[in-house]
């Protein structure tokens, strides 16, 4: 939308709903839309491009990308009619990122380039360096990794040379996630250090990764510090989604695991709130285990962990430290609820039936977590801590290997 000496009441109300979206409220901003929706018969074109446009970018960044596609359409069509460029671009960009998030990514991959064809004929810097970065993230999941590095590099000089931080970091997150998936965490903890040795990438969002990379590698006070820093970073931007709610989460476990409970508590409680009222999308996340587990390790990996579930498995373990078991077991059953079909949840539970002393119930929480994800090694080796049978695919009806000379389901395959 245009800008306007003086805007209508629905120009401004357009303008409290982006807000709303910069601020990556997308639940908020779509419910404001939804109200502003019986009064559209009276905008202006370029106020129903607007609302369309946000609209779009709204289901977008509510997992939603079919219904962004929907109204991206829609807007987009109003700007080819208005022959406005700007606007053209922004709902073609928004639209690559639809369809990338749909697993399209050669249709993802054309309309990120047809967008960045329009911003380079626009001579728009950012929209450029925006270009080349979607390109990279597209070209990642097409398997065109060594363009995408190249896509990243040129996309984080422009956002160095513009003053944009959040676009350096987007970038830096990116390149170091290639180092990692070819050489490890150890090169990408030592790739993110140099991004920040430049002076040009202090962001949360990279201080929140390499901390994330340092607790899996149980440096856990340079990672605090790091963390420690992306919160601060949340606070002076007045961030207040799930990015800092991550900050927190992994700070909670590494005070967990630092045996620092009230502390880990408060930073778990503080997570929770950020992730109630922020609950889309998933992550890579850790679920610290009790101490006794320490033949598997300190702590098991969800890969597309559900942000609030991990949280409260993590609490559930500070409950069981603290002697409150029931509460424990309460806390690790609503993270199953929230997440049944992963292999983690089940992992924790097991352990925490483990330590009470019910080797029956562990086993059996252990074998659900290894039918979820059968070629996960922890879950594996945690039943096999439990009862070693249970991993072997036996008939319930043969003799039990521990040779007790009852049925397999009458002794170890019980439960």
């Amino acid at each position: 939308m245009s800008e306007q000496a003086t805007l209508s009441p629905l120009g401004e109300k357009l303008q409290a709903s982006k807000a709303q979206i910069m601020q990556k409220n997308f639940r908020g901003a779509w419910e404001q839309l939804g109200a502003l929706r019986a009064e559209s018969g009276e905008a202006t074109p370029g106020e129903q491009e607007e609302m369309l446009y946000q609209m779009g970018v709204c289901m977008n960044g509510l997992e939603k990308p079919a219904e962004a596609i929907n109204f991206l359409n829609r807007s987009l069509r109003l700007a080819e009619v208005a022959g406005d460029l700007g606007t053209q671009a922004r709902n073609i960009e928004e639209l690559g990122g639809a369809h990338h998030q749909r697993g399209e990514f050669r249709q993802g991959e054309a309309l990120y380039d047809r967008a960045h064809k329009l911003y380079t004929k626009l001579e728009d810097q950012a929209g450029i360096a925006r270009g080349f970065r979607n390109l990279g993230g597209v070209r990642i999941d097409l398997g065109h990794t060594t363009q995408a590095a190249q896509d990243f590099e040129t996309a984080r000089k422009m956002f160095s040379e513009q003053g944009d931080t959040e676009g350096v970091a987007t970038c830096v997150t990116n390149l170091s996630l290639l180092i990692y998936r070819h050489k490890g965490r150890t090169a990408a903890i030592a790739d993110y250090e140099a991004h920040l040795a430049q002076n040009d990438a202090n962001h949360f969002l990279v201080f929140n990764n390499l901390g994330f990379l340092q607790l899996m590698e149980e440096q856990l006070e340079p990672a605090r510090q790091n963390l420690k820093k992306g919160v601060e970073d949340c606070q002076a931007r007045k961030v207040e989604d799930d990015n800092i709610g991550l900050l927190y989460l992994n700070l909670g476990v590494i005070d967990i695991l630092d045996n620092k409970l009230d502390s880990a508590q408060e930073y778990l409680d503080k997570a929770a709130a950020c992730f109630a009222q922020y609950p889309v999308g998933k992550a890579v996340l850790v679920c610290a285990l009790p101490p006794e587990a320490k033949e598997v390790g300190r702590f098991v990996v969800a890969e597309d962990g559900h942000k609030l579930g991990v949280t409260f498995l993590n609490s559930a373990l500070v409950a069981q430290l603290r002697g409150q078991k029931d509460e424990a077991q309460q806390l690790a059953q609503k993270a199953i609820e929230l997440d049944k079909d992963q292999g983690y949840p089940y992992a924790v539970l097991g352990w925490l039936f483990k330590v009470n002393g019910d080797t029956q119930a562990a086993g059996h929480a252990f074998r659900r977590a290894v039918s979820k994800e059968p070629n996960n090694p922890a879950f594996k080796q945690s039943l096999d801590c439990t009862n070693p049978y249970l991993s072997q695919k036996l008939g319930r009806n043969e003799p039990c290997p521990c040779g007790s000379g009852k049925k397999f389901k009458k002794c170890h395959g019980a439960g």
